[in-house]
């Protein structure tokens, strides 16, 4: 997620923006902050850039922080819009690598509408702090007039709302976080949460108290010279915002406060805009300037706080010094009331051998025995509480004396810490010296940049030049492949109706075969129930003269040609005996004709068996459908009877 930070100046932003950092949002490289001063003591908690890019846009138009009564963001001219969008497309790019992240800058409630065409996912934080307050600070800080102070608040507030009224919002009470951050941190956490955002924790008490202090909280409403404006208009819109972030109405702002505040710049001095952006080059080479100055600014802190931790460890291991002799003397006396506790146990002791012999010689008085034993008994139970009093003095002399063991070891760690401290700060000190040196070669570089501005310009140009003659080209390839697209989009087209064709000539081939396999079937039905009628029996010596008549050779042979497929079947069944058949039937032996072609054309009519194993009069009895239908008994069973389970003849 992306955080955006958004509140007036004098309003809390920076307090907020550390509160986020603690939960784990992050701010920036080291060396990337404006830093602290005594108005903002823990620091501003804004980047240098982000805050450069802003005024950069507000000095464009002759405006600044504090002039915005002619600002208009919609109004910027396009140049100033897209210089901005070139350095905050890469400082939102560099920024994502490390989501959840925030961005804190007063001037981005004016400028919020620029930021939001780079923003992802944003979610806008709003710090509200009493107007009154505000106007209060930036009176004794700036010297601006209170009435000036709740105008600008006024303005900023309403830009910030009105930019963000689509977006997801989390409001905060200045006034809450500084008087209790704890609670104030764990409802921003919660509410944050419900806005989607992730990746957070809730920082712990000692680190908001280190960071958060109440004391800094300086300007109040109540004190007395500020009691005047309690009335003020901006105070409806602060109670309102507050309560449902939303604008009551329009306030001041656009007729007497625009008087106000242009009143009040005209008599300021003149905006002082900024030098022309100059090559690409050169502000690189600007930003590695700065970017070494940020680190050899890091590194001066870094040796500031070496050398405080080294002062801290001092006072540590003389605490630990302070702490150890304590011990000593604890040990000294805890020994000394060991010596005590010994010299009681003696006495005790010897009380008791006395006691002994006092109760030997008065046994014989019972009144004096019993009393005497209820004495005994008491002394016996304190003589036990004493040695259980020692014992406990013992384990804590020798706790006491592991305690002095590892405070020593604690010590020795200290000491040895302190001189790698010493060695860690020297170190810093010679790459201090170093850093000096490569920031005199960078200023060398700097000034061989503008000799290779020209150069480079040059190049740009050979390459814009090339740039359009290949876009030239690359249009004329995109006309050809247009053209071969189509030609391909017709013979897809094409194939596509003759597959269609094809298709349908199938389905009519199928269509017209299996209508000529049915009209086939009922012809050989008919054609066997007319060879087994009795009329076909009758007529047998007749057919048989008219095959004589006829030419042989071509009758068997066209004969032969029709049956071909019946015949394939017979040889391959051993329900078909050649040998058995012409033996069986020598009549068929005797006419000189194939035995299989014979029973095919005649046989299996006049009720003749194949062979031995099938009975064709039998078969047909058995199966009625088949002697209805007129089919070869032997022929049905072997192609369809034989599947169907039925019974051989």
């Amino acid at each position: 997620m992306q955080l955006i930070v958004l509140g007036m100046h004098r309003s809390g932003t920076s307090v907020l923006a550390r509160l986020l950092n603690l939960m784990g949002a992050y701010f920036g490289p080291e060396g990337a902050s404006t830093g602290a001063n005594s108005e903002n003591p823990k620091g501003f908690w804004e980047r240098r850039d982000v805050r450069n890019l802003n005024d950069a846009v507000l000095h464009s138009v002759d405006c600044d922080w504090n002039r915005i009564a002619r600002f208009d963001v919609a109004a910027l001219p396009p140049e100033v819009v897209a210089r901005f969008g070139k350095h905050a497309s890469q400082l939102i790019l560099e920024l994502d690598a490390h989501r959840p992240w925030l961005l804190k800058e007063p001037r981005l409630c004016l400028l919020l509408p620029l930021w939001r065409k780079f923003l992802e996912a944003p979610v806008c934080v709003h710090i509200y702090r009493n107007p009154v307050e505000v106007a209060s600070s930036l009176q004794r800080r700036n010297g601006i007039p209170i009435e000036v102070g709740l105008l600008l608040w006024e303005r900023y507030v309403r830009s910030a709302l009105q930019a963000s009224a689509d977006l997801p919002r989390v409001v905060v009470s200045h006034r809450h976080l500084m008087e209790d951050p704890d609670q104030a941190a764990a409802k921003l956490l919660d509410d944050l949460k419900s806005a989607g955002v992730q990746g957070l924790r809730l920082p712990a008490t000692r680190e908001l108290s280190a960071f958060v202090e109440e004391k800094l909280y300086r300007e109040r409403e109540s004190r007395g010279d500020l009691k005047k404006y309690k009335n003020a208009p901006q105070l409806e819109l602060f109670e309102a915002v507050l309560a449902n972030g939303n604008i009551p109405r329009e306030g001041r702002e656009g007729g007497e406060g625009e008087h106000m505040l242009a009143a009040y710049e005209a008599g300021l001095p003149p905006v002082t805009t900024p030098a022309a952006a100059v090559s690409e080059k050169s502000d690189d080479l600007h930003r590695r300037l700065a970017l070494k100055e940020q680190e050899l600014q890091f590194v001066k802190d870094q040796c500031i706080r070496h050398q405080m931790d080294v002062e801290h460890r001092d006072r540590l291991l003389a605490s630990h010094e302070l702490d150890r002799q304590a011990l000593r003397e604890a040990v000294s006396q805890g020994l000394a009331s060991i010596a005590t506790r010994e010299a009681r146990l003696a006495r005790a002791e010897y009380d008791l051998a006395s006691l002994q012999d006092v109760l030997s010689r008065m046994q014989d008085e019972a009144g004096c025995r019993d009393r005497n034993m209820s004495s005994l008994e008491a002394r016996n139970l304190e003589l036990q509480g004493v040695n259980e009093e020692l014992h406990a003095r013992v384990v804590r002399h020798a706790e006491t004396d592991e305690r002095v063991a590892q405070l020593e070891s604690e010590l020795i760690d200290l000491e040895r810490a302190r001189d790698s401290s010493q060695e860690q700060v020297k170190a810093l000190q010679r790459e201090l010296m170093n850093f000096g040196s490569s920031i005199r070669t960078l200023e060398g570089d700097l000034r061989n940049a503008a000799n290779d501005i020209s150069r480079h310009r040059q190049e740009l140009k050979l390459a814009v030049e090339a740039k359009a003659a290949m876009e030239q080209a690359l249009e004329h390839r995109y006309i050809e492949v247009g053209k071969l697209t189509q030609l391909v989009i017709e013979l897809e087209a094409h194939v596509s109706r003759l597959l269609s064709e094809q298709t349908a000539a199938s389905r009519d081939f199928e269509l017209e075969r299996f209508e000529a396999a049915s009209l086939q079937k009922q012809t050989e039905a008919e054609l066997i129930g007319l060879r087994m009628s009795r009329s076909w029996r009758l007529t047998a010596p007749l057919r048989k003269l008219g095959g004589l008549l006829r030419p042989r050779a071509r009758s068997r042979a066209s004969a032969s040609e029709d049956l071909a497929p019946q015949l394939e079947l017979l040889s391959k069944s051993e329900l078909f005996d050649e040998g058995w058949y012409l033996w069986t039937y020598p009549d068929v032996a005797k006419s000189g004709q194939n035995a299989a072609e014979h029973f095919i054309r005649f046989g299996s009519s006049e009720g003749r068996n194949p062979s031995e194993c099938f009975t064709t009069v039998n078969y047909l009895k058995k199966n009625p459908d088949v002697a209805a239908a007129g089919l070869n008994p032997l022929l049905h069973y072997i192609v369809y009877g034989r599947n169907e389970g039925r019974e051989l003849g």
